[in-house]
């Protein structure tokens, strides 16, 4: 997810051949955040495996996310990653088909969901009406569709013992037809091997972080309140920031409850958002730094570049 990305990474990591190498670049955004001394630390586990630097730990986050931004017409855009490469399949009619049977399906799921209500939450009927409205404006952005999937399954998990009068196998033979889009949506870089794919790193949360959590909520609320930061933002970029947002709040609600699957979903909401965040506020703030005067206005960047940096200097307090 580097080259036109924009994202932090430092000189040694391994890296694919096109990747542009930055120079300094984490200890420059360190010296910003004003975080240099803490960054230099490495530190070792319970388990005596020696942890990389803060800010290594985070460019690995963020090459190894789903994520990306991209600067379009003076503002930030998200997308998915990688920014360079091509779909694996190109076959428009057998895409616009996909849609079409997608599109399809979920109208005769909510049509039944209507007449035979089942007994749950109305959250997975949000993602299924999500996956019509993507499926019939013939979405082309991977990551929508991700992360939709990825919120359905969580709550299909969460509510598996719930009455779903049958719909729950609909609901997950429509997650298969949304896979089915995968190859014809998602870029693969072609000079990429799973060698040089970042691991990301394990991001150890407890009760005891909340207040963190509660933080990351406040610095994204700063984004989005900030009227000439958001004028930078594509709605689709605010959206995206919004459903962090929320995707924060749902998991420290679930945090250290009884039930040990909700737990878990929790642990799991909280390490998603923060890896989508990470793919993204890197990669934004890459490109921010690197834009000429032409790209962007400077008052916008500007905002952006401060607000962005807060949110860079919360991500690296989890390493």
């Amino acid at each position: 997810m580097i080259g036109d990305t924009g994202v932090i990474l430092p000189e040694h990591l391994s890296h694919p051949t096109d990747w542009p190498v930055w120079e300094d670049i984490p200890h420059q955004v360190a010296e910003e955040i004003g975080e240099e001394d803490e960054l230099d630390a490495e530190t070792t586990s319970d388990n005596n495996r020696v942890e990389k630097p803060a800010d290594e730990a985070l460019a690995d986050l963020a090459a190894s996310s789903s994520v990306s931004a991209d600067l379009k017409d003076g503002r930030l855009h998200v997308t998915h990653a990688p920014l360079k490469g091509q779909p694996r399949l190109d076959n428009p009619d057998a895409l616009n088909e996909a849609f079409g049977d997608l599109a399809y399906s979920c109208r005769m799921l909510l049509d039944r969901w209507e007449e035979r209500p089942p007994n749950v939450s109305d959250r997975s009927k949000a993602e299924i009406l999500a996956f019509r409205a993507l499926s019939e404006a013939r979405e082309r952005e991977w990551y929508k569709w991700q992360v939709h999937s990825e919120m359905l399954s969580t709550w299909l998990r969460e509510e598996a013992d719930n009455h779903w009068q049958g719909m729950d196998s609909l609901a997950k033979s429509l997650l298969e037809k949304v896979q089915a889009l995968k190859p014809y949506l998602k870029r693969e870089s072609a000079s990429e091997t799973d060698k040089d794919k970042p691991v990301a790193p394990d991001i150890r949360l407890s009760e005891e972080d909340m207040d963190k959590i509660e933080d990351g909520r406040t610095r994204l609320s700063k984004v989005l309140d900030d009227e000439t930061a958001r004028n930078g933002l594509t709605d689709d970029a605010s959206e995206f920031l919004e459903e962090s947002q929320k995707a924060l709040e749902q998991g420290a609600e679930r945090i250290g409850n009884p039930d040990r699957t909700i737990s878990q979903i929790g642990h799991e909401l909280l390490q998603k958002a923060i890896h989508n965040l990470a793919g993204f506020t890197s990669s934004a703030w890459g490109f921010l730094r690197d834009a000429g005067k032409d790209a962007i206005k400077t008052t916008v960047k500007t905002a952006l570049k401060t607000r962005l940096q807060d949110l860079l200097n919360w991500l690296l307090s989890f390493f």
